[in-house]
C-alpha cells in the first residue's frame, strides 16, 4: 500500500507541475498500472474465490489499456508522432482493449478467459486461474504493442548520444522487464509469491522513470 500511495502522489505530482512529449500518454500508463495494482491487492485481500475473481475481473480493462498507451507514449516521445492521429490505427487502439474488456465482463457466460477449472488454491489464499482460449487470445493482441514499443527504443538508442541515450536505454528495462515477467507467467505459470509479477515489475519501473523526468 506504501509503494502505491508514493505511485499515486506522484502520478498527480506530474500531473500537476511537469510537461513533456507524450505527458498524456504516460498519465494513462501510470494511472493504468495504478488501477491493476490497487485491483490485485484488493484479490489478494478478499477471501472467497467470487470476490478475488471479480476484483481480477476488475482488473483487466487496465490490463489491457497499459501497453497500448505505453506504446503510444514511446511512439510520442521517440519520434513526437500521435498514432491517434490516424483513423486506422485509432479503431485498433480503441477496438482492443474494448474487445479483451467486453471478453472478460461476459467470462462468467462463456468461461472463454477463466475456466471452470479455475479454484482457490489448498491454503485458499490465492486462485489457481484456469486460462481459457480468450486469455491468450488477449496476450496475441497486446504484445505487438509492447514489442512495437521496444523495437522503437532500440533504434532510438542506436541513434542517440548522451542523456538522451540513458534515458531511452532506462525505458528499454523498464519495458522488457515487465514483458519479460509476464511471457514468463503466460508460458508457464511463473508467479511471485502466488501472483502475476507484471504490475508491481512495471510500476517500480515507472516510479523510477518519474524521478527521472522531473
Amino acid at each position: 500500500m506504501g509503494i502505491w500511495l508514493l505511485a499515486f502522489f506522484i502520478l498527480i505530482w506530474i500531473w500537476r507541475c511537469h510537461e513533456f512529449e507524450g505527458k498524456k500518454y504516460f498519465i494513462i500508463s501510470f494511472f493504468s498500472i495504478l488501477w491493476w495494482v490497487f485491483a490485485l491487492g484488493m484479490e489478494i485481500y478478499f477471501t472467497g474465490l467470487r470476490w478475488k475473481l471479480i476484483w481480477a475481473h476488475i482488473a483487466w480493462p487496465s490490463i489491457a489499456i497499459l501497453p497500448i498507451a505505453w506504446c503510444l507514449y514511446i511512439e510520442k516521445f521517440v519520434k513526437g508522432r500521435n498514432l491517434t492521429d490516424s483513423r486506422l490505427l485509432r479503431s485498433i487502439i480503441i477496438g482492443v482493449p474494448s474487445v479483451i474488456a467486453i471478453g472478460v465482463a461476459t467470462n462468467p457466460f462463456h468461461h472463454f478467459m477463466f475456466t471452470e477449472a479455475t479454484a482457490l488454491s489448498e491454503d485458499g489464499t490465492r486462485v489457481d486461474y484456469a486460462h481459457g482460449i480468450f486469455f491468450y487470445v488477449a496476450a496475441l493482441l497486446l504484445y505487438p504493442f509492447v514489442i512495437y514499443s521496444v523495437g522503437l527504443l532500440v533504434r532510438g538508442v542506436m541513434s542517440t548520444t548522451g542523456s538522451a541515450k540513458s534515458l531511452l536505454i532506462t525505458l528499454i528495462i523498464i519495458t522488457i522487464g515487465p514483458l519479460s515477467a509476464n511471457a514468463a507467467y503466460v508460458l508457464t505459470g511463473f508467479t511471485a509469491f502466488g501472483i502475476d509479477p507484471t504490475s508491481m515489475m512495471f510500476s517500480l519501473g515507472l516510479i523510477a522513470f518519474s524521478w527521472m523526468l522531473v
